[in-house]
């Protein structure tokens, strides 16, 4: 089977399935399961992923925060003391903010960036998204709030990367 083999010829061919089906990576061989490249592109797939990836990787912060960042729902799926680290946090809640925010679950987007931005109120881009959802619930108050102090804070962030 393809996907016991150890053949380094086959990293592309796994690369893409796992692109499709990130858990396809609990049927590789565990030397592309340590591969970060693939086990990235699964996770970003599907976070339950994770939980396939190699265990050194699982404890490699920098892993974590690349994940995270790709799929902030691996959040949930990573050991307790990356759950506690904020800057992997406000990631995690960034990126499921902006997620939420695309499937139209307004409300939920808005929790999401409250929670980022308890960890980190500077932060324009969030700001800027919150007031976007804020817009989409006919909120306009508030999203001009959030807007007004989001251009506060860095004028050019704030104006050039909206979601």
């Amino acid at each position: 089977m393809l996907f016991l083999s150890n053949n380094p010829s086959n990293r592309e061919t796994i690369l893409e399935t796992v692109k499709r089906d990130g858990c396809a990576l609990g049927h590789v061989n565990k030397l592309f399961r340590k591969d970060r490249e693939i086990a990235l592109e699964a996770v970003q797939q599907n976070s339950f992923a994770f939980w396939y990836v190699d265990p050194l990787l699982k404890k490699d912060r920098g892993f974590v925060l690349d994940a995270v960042r790709r799929n902030g729902r691996v959040l949930y799926y990573a050991d307790g003391q990356f759950q506690k680290d904020k800057e992997i946090v406000l990631e995690a809640m960034k990126q499921d903010g902006c997620a939420l925010y695309h499937l139209k679950k307004y409300d939920e987007a808005i929790k999401c960036y409250d929670r980022a931005l308890e960890i980190d109120s500077s932060d324009a881009i969030t700001r800027n998204n919150k007031g976007n959802a804020l817009r989409c619930l006919k909120r306009y108050n508030e999203a001009k709030e959030c807007d007004d102090r989001a251009l506060k804070i860095d004028s050019n962030e704030a104006n050039s990367k909206k979601l």
